[in-house]
């Protein structure tokens, strides 16, 4: 491979401590690192990320664009370093890189070369698949990438609740077990690896450190978990994508001493309406044919899992949007919730009184299902300038539902 580009940064990290060290021999099938794998995709850029155990130096090859110095955390009460590196002034694709790790005192590992393609707003089609509500139940995961071939998706989204209230016990490791088996399992060396926040990944000892495996735009992993954001938009071919943080399944009646924080979650919704607003006056979602809006928890849904809270804030702004479809998870149990049909359901305010109210969704929205293997679902998304077919797809293969627009 032509070396273009050749930066490094080592990193210094203090031996294990015991309980980490005892924590590594819990792990026997993580290796020394996780990844390369592939964040924050643009036209003209892509992170690189990966994970290492303990000190050394990283370097990172690319055969066209910049790429930046390599930046180095360690993920603290975990065995664990992650890097980062930008490759910038891309112009077009593929892009071929790889990663070496040269661990203190050791002999470096050097990653095969891997192959990416930019998210190019040309391109004439794009394709992705969306996994949801997997709460560690990997043999769901294995049972739904059956039914996946290489050729279904060009990237990869996680729409929340993958991860069960992170937990930072034994250093983290059911937290990087699935990390690795997620990047492994959907090739995210060479097609990014998207990730939307559910209300389980807000819950959990190592909630705030979560933020170090991504990287996304406005997200600061060194924040106060408050101060994190997880919302973002990408544009792919003829998809444009709007990302949101529907934060703890909350609502407006939750009491507000519980340990769901009504009160921040209100605030922290409200924080991404002028994310959305600017999304709306941009007319960056009209430039493209189709629209899709991802949240982990539906906006509305007939089975009362939905977030009030979320959509009475953002509805004003996503009104002005060209939304086609949204798609999320979180309640367990698969549907489509066609637009402009009526529904009522019956609510209890904080008194307990109970009154019925009728909700008219403006926006088609599918619902993924899941963790169980009879619950177990996998959304299939293909898009061209004519056409948008999304398909939601079971453990056993059936075809459950089909949305084609165009």
């Amino acid at each position: 491979m032509q070396r273009r580009r050749f930066l490094e940064i080592a990193a210094l990290a203090p031996a294990l401590s015991p309980a980490l060290a005892a924590a590594e021999a819990k792990a026997p099938g993580l290796g020394n690192a996780i990844g390369p794998y592939l964040q924050n995709p643009a036209a003209d850029a892509m992170t690189v990320m990966l994970l290492t155990r303990g000190e050394g130096s990283v370097t990172v090859e690319a055969d066209t664009g910049t790429v930046g110095r390599p930046t180095a955390t360690r993920i603290e009460g975990t065995p664990w370093t992650v890097w980062k590196a930008r490759i910038r002034n891309i112009t077009e694709g593929p892009v071929r890189y790889h990663t070496e790790w040269t661990p203190a005192g050791g002999d470096s590992v050097r990653s095969p070369e891997h192959v990416f393609q930019p998210f190019d707003p040309a391109t004439p089609e794009a394709r992705f698949v969306i996994f949801n509500d997997v709460h560690y139940h990997h043999d769901t995961l294995a049972a739904l990438l059956d039914h996946v071939k290489p050729d279904d998706y060009d990237f990869s989204c996680l729409l929340g609740d993958i991860w069960n209230d992170p937990s930072p016990k034994d250093g983290a490791c059911k937290v990087f077990e699935t990390l690795d088996l997620f990047v492994r399992s959907l090739d995210g060396a060479s097609k990014p690896l998207l990730f939307v926040r559910g209300n389980h990944e807000v819950r959990g000892g190592f909630k705030d450190r979560l933020a170090h495996l991504f990287d996304i735009p406005v997200l600061d992993p060194e924040a106060s978990f408050d101060d994190q954001n997880w919302w973002y938009s990408h544009r792919i071919g003829p998809l444009f994508l709007i990302a949101t943080d529907t934060g703890e399944d909350d609502g407006f009646n939750t009491a507000k001493d519980s340990y769901k924080r009504p009160d921040y979650w209100q605030s922290y919704r409200k924080r991404q309406v002028p994310w959305i607003d600017e999304l709306a006056a941009s007319g960056a979602a009209n430039e493209t044919p189709w629209t899709l809006f991802l949240s982990h928890i539906p906006l509305y849904n007939p089975a009362r899992w939905h977030s009030d809270p979320s959509r009475e804030f953002w509805e004003p702004g996503l009104e002005k949007l060209p939304i086609d479809l949204m798609i999320a998870g979180h309640d367990h149990s698969w549907k489509f919730v066609p637009e402009k049909k009526p529904f009522s359901l019956k609510q209890k305010d904080a008194e307990g009184t109970e009154t019925e109210k009728t909700f008219t969704p403006p926006w088609p929205i599918l619902i993924g299902g899941g963790p169980k293997m009879h619950q177990g679902t996998v959304t299939k998304v293909a898009a061209t300038a004519d056409r948008l077919d999304v398909r939601l797809v079971h453990t056993s293969g059936k075809l459950l539902h089909e949305v084609q627009l165009g």
